[in-house]
């Protein structure tokens, strides 16, 4: 970003000085700007993305159906019944029993889909355990709150296949 600020002032140092007809005086030349500084901007000159002024993002619209199996369909319900007789097990460690009980099914790819869909879960349960909490009148506005917030499903979520615990 700093490097573009200072190639368009030069420009602008340009245009001035040949409008009003005089030396280009204050104006530095590519030699004279220090090489360390041009190749120490380039490592951060990439997040500044696309600057040309007409460029503009493409809108991403969100999709809300899988694009691969569900890995745990048929055991998910094995898993919720962990999941609710002991609420603090890692994903990690569910996997690790589901590797165990059936090796041939699981490869280190789904955990991150496990862990995903764990959080789901828990984030599902959180909200019923405050809503039933809040009864009454504040568990109403609770629930139309969640209802407005884009939450996604279990069956939604995105299955990219890597393992990152």
């Amino acid at each position: 970003m700093d490097l573009l600020y200072r190639i368009r002032e030069a420009q602008q140092r340009v245009a001035q000085s040949s409008a009003s007809g005089g030396p280009l005086a204050s104006t530095k030349t590519a030699t004279e700007v220090p090489l360390s500084d041009f190749l120490s901007s380039l490592g951060t000159a990439w997040q500044a993305g696309e600057i040309r002024p007409t460029h503009h993002r493409k809108a991403r619209v969100p999709h809300d159906w899988r694009t691969r199996e569900d890995p745990f369909e048929h055991t998910w319900p094995k898993i919720l019944e962990w999941l609710e007789t002991e609420p603090g097990i890692t994903a990690k460690q569910l996997y690790e029993r589901l590797t165990a009980m059936a090796p041939t099914l699981y490869s280190g790819a789904q955990l991150r889909t496990l862990q995903r869909r764990v959080k789901v879960w828990r984030s599902d349960r959180a909200r019923e355990l405050v809503t039933r909490i809040l009864s009454g009148a504040d568990a109403e506005r609770v629930k139309a709150d969640a209802a407005t917030q884009r939450q996604p499903t279990p069956q939604n979520d995105s299955s990219v296949t890597t393992s990152r615990e």
